[in-house]
C-alpha cells in the first residue's frame, strides 16, 4: 500500500509503540495543504539518547518519493554524535552508491561523510533511525553482562562495573556511534576467555 498523508500521520503519532527503549516523542506533522507537510521534532530514548527529526513531505507521488529532503541528528544529552542529510555532494566519489543519502560521523563530524544505504526517500526512515539505535542499546547491554562476568558462578551477572556501564554509557555510546570498534569487539569471545580461564563449562547459559 502506498504511503498517504493520513496514513504517515497515523504511523508518526504511534511511533512510541515501536521501541520499548523510547522513552517520548515531540514529533508533530504540520500539513501544509491536502498532500505536503513538515514532519519536525524529537524523540528520546534511554541513556540519554535523542533523535532529532527534520522531513519535508509532499505526497504528491508517493509510489516515487513522498521525503522531498531531511535531517536527522542523533544526540547524547545535546552533543552530536553523528547525522544524516540528503544534501546532495556529486563531487564526492566515495557517496555516490546511496546519492544523495549520507551520513555525518567523527572525527570532522563536518566534513567526514560515508554513504547510508539504510534511507530513502520512498520509505519511511524513522523505521531504520529508531532500529540502529536499538542496536547500540543492545551493545551496551552485551558490554555490560560481558564486563560483569562472575568467576564464582560462571556466568554473566550484573556487577558494579557493568551496572555502571549500563546507567552512564556515554563513552561506549560516542565510540559505536562513530563506526568505531571498542576494546571487545567480541564480547562473546571474552565471556568464552574467562570460561576457560576459570574452568566454567562451555555450554552457554539460556
Amino acid at each position: 500500500m502506498p504511503w498517504s498523508l493520513d496514513r504517515y500521520e497515523e504511523f508518526v503519532y504511534q511511533i512510541q509503540t515501536t521501541s520499548p527503549h523510547l522513552k517520548f516523542s515531540t514529533l508533530v506533522l504540520q500539513r501544509r495543504g491536502k498532500l505536503a507537510g513538515v514532519l519536525s521534532g524529537e524523540i528520546s530514548f534511554n541513556n540519554g539518547i535523542k533523535l532529532t527529526v527534520y522531513e519535508n513531505l509532499s505526497f504528491l507521488n508517493p509510489e516515487v518519493a513522498f521525503i522531498v529532503d531531511y535531517g536527522y541528528e542523533f544526540k547524547l544529552g545535546e552533543k552530536i554524535q553523528y547525522w544524516y542529510d540528503s544534501q546532495p555532494h556529486p563531487n564526492d566519489p566515495s557517496l555516490q552508491s546511496t546519492r544523495p543519502h549520507h551520513k555525518h560521523i567523527s572525527p570532522d563530524i563536518k566534513h567526514h561523510r560515508v554513504p547510508a544505504p539504510g534511507l530513502s526517500f520512498s520509505e519511511p526512515n524513522l523505521i531504520f533511525l529508531i532500529g540502529e539505535i536499538e542496536n547500540l542499546l543492545q551493545l551496551i547491554i552485551i558490554r555490560a553482562f560481558a564486563e560483569s562476568f562472575s568467576p564464582v558462578s560462571c556466568s554473566p551477572r550484573i556487577t558494579r562495573e557493568g551496572a555502571l556501564l549500563l546507567l552512564n554509557p556515554p563513552k561506549l555510546l560516542e565510540t559505536l556511534a562513530a563506526g568505531q570498534e571498542y576494546h571487545r569487539p567480541n564480547e562473546q569471545a571474552h565471556i568464552d576467555d574467562n570460561r576457560d580461564a576459570y574452568n566454567c563449562p562451555t555450554n552457554h547459559p539460556p
